[in-house]
This record gives structure tokens, C-alpha cells and sequence, in this order.
């Protein structure tokens, strides 16, 4: 009985099948608008999949497919899946694997689910009883389940824990070792990756989907409120602008280690809206970014707005799949810039008193906050529906039109607390978001770089601090304007000899032969580290106390500046 009662006590950890299934989702293509649709063709001009979609796919390179369905609109009204819409399911995943695609399908679009899941969690867990029953005798390596598509509004992440392990349950009743893929509340995104508690079974995936810088990958987008003030939006692949979605790409990986779940990313893309140019740059980067920490992806989408195939000249698109699927991973190499800073924008940024700050909290939340000479000190004791009902808020920002600006915040906690920061409106609407970052007890730099395509006056600065119940210390924020004065690269020749930055150690190829000092400052301007060359060091390693994030770097001897430049402390 002891034997029993302690397997029980032991999480189930990720199977070892489970990985090597999510490694064939390496490189997946979305098959949206197709039958996500009320009805196949209403969003694709009366397109209907073919076998020839397939073909072409699989022999442009792509692994597999994720085939997003809307099964809440074909059910009679006793809720059983109309016959006729399943057949056509099953012969759209029979043409994938008749070309060595593994297909996913997922429930899309069920936003009844979402309002009103008290009524609607049975009608879900009946239709994946019935995809259960009709799809058992596909291998498992050819088909996999995602129950749901971006848990949102009323589906939270405490209601959305308590129900995914009722899908799983159901699913496995036919399928028992089925790979199922869950997703994150909050549509998908980071955010939700910290709330998610996966049920004890081996054979889960998690999945979150990637769409930062929301203000350039959904420029224009007609679904979006506002998504027409973001139209011109650059992604220019600079070196704030990697470094940003690397962190935040480094803290999916980071959940994945701790967990040991595997991730994948089921979905990313940039509207058609945005300029080609930096679509290109960004998907490419993404693409090769993920693939560089083994994260399978899956581009949005085949054919629509965000598509890489065009119907109507049946071609691809130029340049996006070829830049997905190639080889070429020298943009994963970053260069440094040697960056100019304007004034501090921020009221009382070391959070020493509350000038300047309003605490917000809301909907069901119940925080604290103290100021203190160490900073602000936070503690969320109960949790609102949303992360932003604990915020804490600046009023009277004002940004211009283009010019780039970036927001820092670092902070420290004893608990794993994320952490989000945000520009917005008066109306609520965004000027920019982060994605989430979690807190250690070293502390951390969260950086939100934000170039904004009109002048906004008078904003404001949100610090969203429900995610999750515990406290955290605030050190310091900033937000100042930047300029990129010119390009340093990782090998600048510093008195002949080259330099290398490589993870918290800088290296000389030889000596600098002359007594110099080395300095670091933080994104407020703040030096925070200062070392003295004795002329013949050929190697600097920076102490665990600095915290990870990017820093200017300077060297300087009596002669003048030996090197200006920026770097990377991981």
C-alpha cells in the first residue's frame, strides 16, 4: 500500500516518445481559414484543401500540418458531428499522411466555450469523445489532438487547469498514448505558459503561440482594434530588437527544462500589412531562433493573410517559406550597437515613495504595496480574473512618432512571479506590450522596446503584477529615448586586437598592454560595474550579482576610448 500511495505522490514526467513526436512538428504550416470557417471556402474565396495542397507542402519541405477546425458549427442539435463534416476531417488528414505529414487538429473558433463554460464544457468534452472514437485507429505518430485553441475571457487559467485534464481524460479513454497538445490561457500567448499545471500524463505538449511585437505582426489587421494606427510598423532585426525576443523565447525554453515538458510553437506569422522586408527578417529570425533550442514550429498560415502561397497565381509567395525552411542561421548571430540615451522619463524610478505611481486593484484581487528604499515591494495575496488587475500605473507619458524608446525593469523576488509591462492609452488600447518575464531571486531586466507610429500624448505605463499570488521587490524602471549611432560587431578591434563578448566573460585575443577601465551601465544609465585592466588581462568574467540583461559597455584608457559598445549578460 506505502508502494502506492508514493507512485502517486511522483509527477509523471515527459515520455520519451513524446519528445521525439514533438520533433516532427520541426517545421508545421498552418492550414488556416479553410475549415475554421463557418463553412470550408467562406474565408478563402470558395478554396476547399485538396490533395494538391498537401503535395505541394509536403514537397516544399514542410514536416506537418496543424489543421484548425471548427467543430462547434457542424453539430445537430443533439450535438453529435454531423457525418458528412467528419468524413471530410478524415479525408483531409488521410491526404496530409498520405504524404508523410503528420496533421494536428485542434477546436477552433469555439467561443461559446469561452463566455459560458459552465454550459459549454460538456458539449467540448462529447466532441472529443467523438473525434476519440472516429480517429483511434490512426498511429500515433500521424495524428495528434489540441482540444482547444487559445483559452481566453472566461476561460482562465484556473478554470482552464481544472478542465483540459477532463479533455485529456475523455481523449483517452480510445486514445490511450495519443500525443494531446494544451495551450495557454490568454489567447495562446506567454503569459498563460507560468499558470498552466499539465495533468500526470507523459504524453502532453504544451503549446504557446508567438505574435510579439503585436504592433508589427498584426499591423493593419482588420480584427484588431486599432490595428490601422500600428500600419508602417519596421522590424528592423537590430540588436535590441533580437535580444527582446530572444529573452523572451529563453523563458519558454526555461519553463520547458523546469517542467520538462516539451514546447511547441503552434503558431507565428506577420500580416501581409507590414512591409515585406521586415516580415522576411522577422519570420526568418523566429524560424531559426526556435529551431536553434529545438522548438518545433508552426507558421500562420498556408494561404490567407499572413500566407505564404498565393491562389490566385498558384505560386509561393517570394522569399517567406524559402527564408522559413533555409538552412542559413547567420541572423542568429546579433550584433551589438553603440547606443545613445535620452533623459529619464519615468517619475521616481527606484519606486523609493509613491510619488508618481498609482496602485490598481481589481476585479476580485487583493494586493499590497510598500515603498521602501530597496524599492517597491509587492504582494498579490489573491488573484483577479485577469493578470493587469494588479497594476501598478504612470500617468502624463508622452512618446514621438518613430523614435525609438526602451522600457527596463528589474526586480527580484524569493517566488517565481511574472511579470509584464505595457504602454497604453487613455481608451485601454495598446501602444505596446511586453511578453512575460519571471523573477528569481538574482535579479532580473525585463526590456520592452517600443517605436511608436504616431505621436501619443499623454499615456500611460502599466506595471501588470497578477499573474500570480506572492511578493516581489521592484528595483528600478526606466524608459528613455535611444538612438543607434552606429553598429559595433562582436569582434570590434579594440588597439588592434579583436574582443569577443561570450555569455558573462569577455575575452582579448591579446592584452591591451596599457592599464584601462572597463564599465558597465544599465539601461537607467546607471554604472553598476567598474573593473581596472592591469594591462595584461586577456579575459574578464563579470560577478553573479549583475543581473541578466543587455548593458553599454565601455573601455577607456588615458589615451581615450578603446572600445564603445553593447552587450548581451546572460
Amino acid at each position: 500500500m506505502k508502494r502506492t500511495v508514493l507512485a502517486l505522490l511522483i509527477p509523471i514526467l515527459a515520455s520519451a516518445e513524446i519528445n521525439s513526436h514533438n520533433q516532427q512538428l520541426f517545421r508545421t504550416l498552418n492550414l488556416g481559414n479553410y475549415l475554421e470557417a463557418p463553412n470550408e471556402g467562406e474565408w478563402t474565396n470558395g478554396a476547399r484543401l485538396t490533395d494538391a495542397d498537401f503535395k505541394r507542402i509536403a514537397e516544399k519541405g514542410f514536416s506537418s500540418v496543424r489543421i484548425p477546425v471548427r467543430w462547434s458549427n457542424h453539430l445537430d442539435d443533439k450535438g453529435v458531428i454531423k457525418p458528412e463534416f467528419l468524413a471530410r476531417i478524415m479525408e483531409v488528414v488521410i491526404q496530409a499522411n498520405s504524404y508523410k505529414l503528420t496533421a494536428v487538429i485542434d477546436d477552433h473558433h469555439f467561443d461559446s466555450l469561452m463566455t459560458n463554460p459552465d454550459l459549454f464544457e460538456p458539449v467540448s468534452i462529447s466532441i472529443w469523445n467523438q473525434i476519440g472514437e472516429a480517429f483511434q485507429k490512426f498511429p500515433d505518430d500521424s495524428l495528434f489532438f489540441e482540444p482547444v485553441n487559445e483559452p481566453h475571457t472566461l476561460m482562465n487559467s484556473v478554470r482552464w487547469n481544472q478542465f483540459h485534464p477532463k479533455l485529456v481524460e475523455a481523449i483517452r479513454v480510445k486514445n490511450p498514448t495519443r500525443p494531446i497538445i494544451i495551450g495557454t490561457t490568454g489567447w495562446g500567448g506567454i503569459t498563460g505558459l507560468r499558470d498552466l499545471i499539465l495533468p500526470n500524463d507523459p504524453n502532453l505538449i504544451a503549446t504557446v503561440h508567438y505574435y510579439l511585437p503585436f504592433q508589427f505582426t498584426h499591423q493593419g489587421a482588420e480584427w484588431v482594434e486599432g490595428g490601422d494606427e500600428w500600419l508602417g510598423t519596421k522590424w528592423n532585426g537590430d540588436f535590441l530588437e533580437k535580444r527582446i525576443l530572444t529573452a523572451d523565447i529563453d523563458e519558454i525554453l526555461a519553463w520547458s527544462s523546469e517542467q520538462k515538458r516539451p514546447v511547441f510553437i503552434g503558431e507565428f506569422g506577420a500580416y501581409n500589412q507590414a512591409d515585406l522586408d521586415s516580415r522576411l527578417r522577422w519570420s526568418h529570425f523566429c524560424a531559426k531562433l526556435f529551431e536553434s533550442r529545438k522548438l518545433p514550429w508552426a507558421y500562420w498560415e498556408y494561404s490567407q493573410g499572413f500566407g505564404l502561397y498565393n491562389l490566385t497565381t498558384n505560386s509561393w509567395n517570394p522569399g517567406l517559406a524559402d527564408t522559413l525552411l533555409s538552412a542559413d542561421t547567420a541572423t542568429l548571430k546579433i550584433d551589438s550597437s553603440s547606443l545613445s540615451f535620452g533623459d529619464q522619463m519615468v517619475i521616481n524610478e527606484y519606486f523609493t515613495g509613491k510619488s508618481g505611481w498609482t496602485h490598481n486593484v481589481y476585479g476580485g484581487a487583493k494586493a499590497v504595496c510598500q515603498f521602501t528604499a530597496e524599492g517597491a515591494v509587492h504582494t498579490v495575496s489573491e488573484l483577479g480574473l485577469e493578470s493587469y488587475n494588479v497594476q501598478l500605473l504612470q500617468s502624463g507619458i508622452s512618446l514621438l512618432k518613430d523614435q525609438k524608446y526602451l522600457l527596463s525593469l528589474t526586480f527580484s523576488s524569493e517566488n517565481q512571479i511574472p511579470v509584464s509591462v505595457g504602454i497604453m492609452r487613455k481608451d485601454y488600447s495598446s501602444v505596446a506590450s511586453s511578453g512575460t518575464i519571471v523573477s528569481g531571486q538574482n535579479n532580473k531586466t525585463l526590456d520592452l522596446l517600443i517605436t511608436p507610429t504616431a505621436d501619443e500624448p499623454n499615456l500611460t505605463l502599466a506595471i501588470n503584477l497578477g499573474h500570480a499570488k506572492g511578493t516581489i521587490t521592484l528595483k528600478s524602471i526606466s524608459l528613455r529615448p535611444i538612438n543607434t549611432t552606429s553598429i559595433v560587431s562582436e569582434n570590434e578591434m579594440v588597439c588592434n586586437q579583436s574582443i569577443l563578448f561570450s555569455g558573462r566573460t569577455i575575452s582579448f585575443a591579446e592584452p591591451i598592454r596599457q592599464s584601462a577601465e572597463l564599465k558597465l551601465f544599465s539601461a537607467q544609465g546607471k554604472q553598476i560595474y567598474r573593473h581596472t585592466l592591469s594591462g595584461m588581462e586577456n579575459q574578464i568574467s563579470f560577478p553573479k550579482e549583475i543581473a541578466r540583461g543587455w548593458y553599454a559597455v565601455t573601455i577607456t584608457a588615458s589615451t581615450g576610448i578603446l572600445f564603445r559598445g553593447a552587450s548581451m549578460i546572460p
